[in-house]
């Protein structure tokens, strides 16, 4: 019987929980026809072991290494020796960015085509590797109780998950540029290839995605991530139906990711300003919208204003924000929707924003009697 294909996951001590959950999970989905070597383990190093040629030969073995790069690795000098010794073996080396992103990355680690953990869905990228590398067909079974789990024994203690209450984040480019009578620069950009270079974008970020095309528009699926365009209007549509424009429908889950690839996008493909997103509450999470009540519970809390040219909109640090409920069809009751400005340099002050909005209980649990205002 010949050697099992094998893969080496470098990493540092300081996440080796997280390294043995996806060690476990990974042995799992590929049924043990993989060797998994891990530097932290007393599995793949038994006690007693020269630590050093045990890792060498493990490398050696190995056809594809994972780096898996966090906050406590992405500075280290092991990791990156590690991964040029593979590279000058000709192992497939591939980085998977878990709490930060392949753009955080420096030389030499950022010439590798890597991808990040932002979501359940990204983490079967891992599994979609080893089947192209060893010609295997194992089920992409990730789930979002892995991902959980990876957070949890990455010291998440869930200070900015806010999956518990936000729906999904919209950005809808075709709703704004309606709004400013300017729905023809989108249809023409759509009309110019931007699906295909929609697609060329995503891939050079190593994100598994996929297009489907129906008559005039495209919904293009990634982790975390759904993209509709809808193109130039042909002589047969109805005009009262159509509707041009880009709308991005971002998944809560790994929600810091997911914006800062969604807004690079905007930038680099489609050429155009970040605008607004639209942060839908899951039901049964209200806001407190009435103006009045909102600057009574805001003043005289640092950060934050009114903003004196639209009595209507409320500015924290330099971020715009109004507070909207409107009816639900699906939850057959209201839906809370927090609409903010958008720029890669203020998703810090969004989530700030989010933290303090649910601490002095402008966002409340409908369930509760009634709002708890906790500096008021």
């Amino acid at each position: 019987m010949g050697r099992k294909p094998s893969i080496f996951i470098s990493h540092s001590s300081l996440d080796k929980d997280v390294v043995g959950i996806l060690k476990s999970r990974i042995r799992e989905m590929t049924v043990g026809s993989v060797d998994i070597f891990v530097s932290s383990d007393g599995e793949s190093i038994p006690f007693g072991s020269n630590w050093l040629a045990t890792i060498e030969e493990g490398l050696k073995a190995s056809e594809v290494m994972f780096l898996l790069i966090t906050p406590n690795s992405i500075n280290n000098m092991w990791i990156a020796f590690e991964a040029g010794f593979g590279y000058s073996k000709g192992i497939n080396v591939i980085p998977i960015c878990f709490e930060v992103s392949v753009s955080d990355l420096k030389p030499p680690l950022s010439i590798l085509q890597g991808f990040d953990l932002n979501s359940f869905d990204s983490l079967n990228n891992i599994i979609v590797k080893i089947n192209d590398q060893f010609h295997l067909s194992c089920k992409l079974d990730f789930n979002q109780t892995d991902f959980l789990s990876l957070k949890q024994a990455n010291g998440d203690n869930g200070e900015h998950d806010f999956f518990p209450i936000i729906d999904n984040v919209i950005i809808d480019y075709g709703r704004y540029y309606r709004r400013r009578g300017e729905i023809d620069a989108i249809s023409e950009k759509i009309s110019a290839g931007l699906v295909e270079e929609t697609k060329q974008f995503f891939d050079g970020k190593s994100l598994v995605n996929s297009i489907e095309n129906d008559q005039n528009a495209f919904t293009i699926s990634l982790a975390g991530i759904e993209m509709y365009l809808s193109g130039p209007k042909n002589q047969e549509a109805e005009p009262d139906f159509y509707s041009p424009g880009i709308k991005i429908d971002i998944s809560c889950f790994g929600l810091k990711t997911n914006l800062l690839n969604s807004i690079d996008y905007i930038e680099t493909v489609v050429g155009l300003d970040p605008i607004e997103l639209e942060i839908k509450l899951k039901y049964p999470y209200n806001l407190i919208t009435e103006s009045r009540d909102v600057s009574a519970i805001l003043n005289n809390l640092e950060g934050f204003k009114r903003n004196p040219e639209n009595s209507q909109e409320f500015i924290y640090k330099n971020m715009k924000f109004k507070l909207y409920n409107g009816l639900s069809v699906e939850n057959k009751g209201m839906r809370s929707t927090i609409v903010a400005q958008i720029s890669s340099n203020i998703i810090d002050d969004l989530y700030e924003l989010m933290d303090r909005l649910l601490e002095v209980g402008i966002i409340y649990d409908g369930h509760a009697s009634s709002p708890k205002y906790s500096r008021w």
